[in-house]
C-alpha cells in the first residue's frame, strides 16, 4: 500500500510541530540556566549589603543580617520602654479630657511605625519574588529602618532629659 503525498496543511502542522519543540527546548534550557545561575548566587561572595558590616556569599550576608536586626530589634525594645518609663504611667481620662497625652500619642506612633516597617519592607521583598535577592532585601530593610527608629527613639530620650 503506497502513501501518497502529504496536503499542504499537514506538512504545515508538522512544521508548526517541529518549531514549537524547539521553542519549548529552548525555553527549558533558559530555565535551566536561570535556576543554576540564581542556585549560584548563593555561593558567590558578594560585596555586601547596604549600609551593615556583613559580608561574604549570600547565605554568610543572611545569617548576619538577621544576627544584627535581632540586636537592633532588642534594642529599639529596650528604648522603648525606657521611653515609656520616662514618660509616666497611662494617665485616666475623663469623658472631658479631649487632647490624647504624650504617652498615648507616642504609642500610637510607634505601632504605625511597626506596622510602617513591615508593609514597606515586605514591598521590598515581593519586588524580587521570593527569591535570595528578595530574603536579602527585606532583611536589609529591617536592618535599614530599625536604625533610622532607632536614631528617633534616642532623639526621644534626648528629649526627655531635658
Amino acid at each position: 500500500m503506497a502513501l501518497g503525498p502529504v496536503s499542504t496543511a499537514r506538512k504545515g502542522y508538522a512544521l508548526q510541530a517541529v518549531k514549537s519543540t524547539k521553542a519549548w527546548d529552548s525555553s527549558l534550557i533558559g530555565a535551566f540556566m536561570l535556576a543554576v545561575g540564581l542556585g549560584l548566587l548563593v555561593l558567590v561572595p558578594w560585596g555586601g549589603a547596604r549600609g551593615s558590616e556583613c559580608d561574604g556569599n549570600t547565605l554568610e550576608i543572611l545569617e548576619c543580617l538577621e544576627k544584627q536586626y535581632k540586636e537592633l530589634d532588642s534594642k529599639l525594645n529596650h528604648l522603648y520602654k525606657r521611653i515609656l518609663d520616662q514618660l509616666g504611667p497611662p494617665a485616666k481620662q475623663t469623658s472631658q479630657d479631649r487632647k490624647p497625652n504624650v504617652r498615648d500619642l507616642f504609642i500610637k506612633a510607634q505601632k504605625t511605625w511597626l506596622s510602617f516597617r513591615d508593609e514597606e519592607c515586605r514591598a521590598r521583598y515581593s519586588y524580587f519574588s521570593e527569591g535570595s535577592m528578595g530574603k536579602l532585601e527585606l532583611m536589609e530593610c529591617q536592618v535599614e529602618l530599625t536604625k533610622e527608629r532607632l536614631r528617633i527613639l534616642e532623639n526621644w530620650l534626648d528629649l526627655l532629659d531635658r
